[in-house]
C-alpha cells in the first residue's frame, strides 16, 4: 500500500530543491538577504591592506574586538583555547623561553638567540621575541593568526605562521571608558581610556590598564609564589588626516611585566 501524503510531500521537497539550483545566482543572493541570512564581512589585513576575509585566499583566523571580549582572549596565551592550530607554552621565562607554534611549527628552545618560526607582528610592527607581546592586550580592536608559511609579505621569520594585532585607531567622536575587575588570588584589573579630537584634523586617544594577580603555586624551599600576574601598559595614538587622501598614525605604547615564571610549567 502506497502512503500518498508521503509521496505528495517528498515530490514537494524536491520541487523546491529543483527550484533553489536553477534560480539565478542574483535572485537566490536578493532572497537570502531579505531573510537577514547575509554573512557578516570581517575585514583583514593578511595582505597588508584591508580586504574582505572572504576575498582572501589565505588560511586565517580572525577575532574582532567584540569576539576577543565574549571569548575572554585578554593575552596572547589564552589563543591556544580558541584556536586549535594555535599552541603556545611558558618554559623559564616569559621574554625568551616562550614557545609559539602554529599547526604544531614553530622554534622550540631556551636560548634567547633563536628565532621564532612565528611572526609577530604589533599595528604593522615586527616584534622579534614572543616576551614583547605576552602583555594583557590594551586597546586591541582585533588579531589574526595567518597560518602556513608567510615569507612572502612578511619575511623570513615566518616559516610556521604569522600573529598579527592591530590597535584600535583614534577617532574624531569623543569617548572615554574604563572596565574594574576583581577575582581569586586578589585578582585585579583596571582599565581606562579616552579618545577625541583635538582639531578637525588631528585625533588622539589615550589607553591604560594594569592587570595584578598573586601566584597560584608555592615554592617549597623558598616560599615565593610563581605564576602571577603583574603587567603595565600605557598607549597613546595621534592620527592625522588633512584629507581623505592623507593619513598620518603615530603610535607610542610602554608596556612592563613583573612576573614570576613558572612553577608547574602553566
Amino acid at each position: 500500500m502506497i502512503d500518498i501524503k508521503k509521496v505528495n510531500l517528498k515530490a514537494s521537497l524536491l520541487a523546491t530543491a529543483i527550484a533553489a539550483i536553477s534560480m539565478p545566482a542574483s535572485s537566490y543572493a536578493s532572497g537570502v538577504e531579505e531573510m537577514g541570512l547575509v554573512l557578516e564581512q570581517i575585514i583583514i589585513t593578511a595582505r597588508k591592506t584591508d580586504e574582505d576575509m572572504q576575498d582572501v585566499p589565505v588560511a586565517v583566523t580572525a577575532f574582532d574586538e567584540k569576539t576577543l571580549k565574549e571569548a575572554g582572549i585578554l593575552r596572547v596565551e589564552d589563543l591556544r583555547y580558541a584556536s586549535p592550530s594555535f599552541n603556545i607554552s611558558r618554559l623559564q621565562s616569559k621574554a625568551n623561553s616562550t614557545p609559539i607554534q602554529i599547526r604544531g611549527i614553530g622554534t622550540v628552545g631556551t636560548d634567547p638567540a633563536f628565532e621564532g618560526a612565528v611572526g609577530l607582528y604589533v599595528d604593522g610592527v615586527y616584534r622579534s621575541r614572543p616576551g614583547m607581546v605576552l602583555s594583557t592586550f590594551n586597546d586591541i580592536a582585533g588579531l589574526e593568526i595567518l597560518r602556513g608559511p608567510q615569507g612572502t609579505l612578511f619575511g623570513k621569520n615566518t616559516s610556521a605562521g604569522a600573529l598579527l594585532m592591530n590597535s584600535i585607531k583614534p577617532s574624531a567622536d569623543f569617548s572615554a571608558g574604563g572596565k574594574v575587575e576583581v577575582g581569586d588570588y586578589d585578582k585585579e584589573y583596571l582599565s581606562a581610556y579616552v579618545n577625541g579630537a583635538v582639531s578637525d584634523s588631528l585625533s588622539i586617544r589615550l589607553s591604560a590598564l594594569t592587570d595584578t594577580r598573586d601566584g597560584f603555586s608555592e615554592d617549597p624551599i623558598t616560599g615565593v609564589d610563581h605564576n602571577n600576574l603583574d603587567n603595565e601598559s600605557v598607549k597613546l595614538q595621534a592620527l592625522y588626516q588633512p584629507s581623505d587622501d592623507l593619513a598620518i598614525h603615530v603610535i607610542a605604547d610602554y608596556a612592563e611585566a613583573d612576573e614570576r615564571c613558572c612553577s608547574g610549567f602553566a
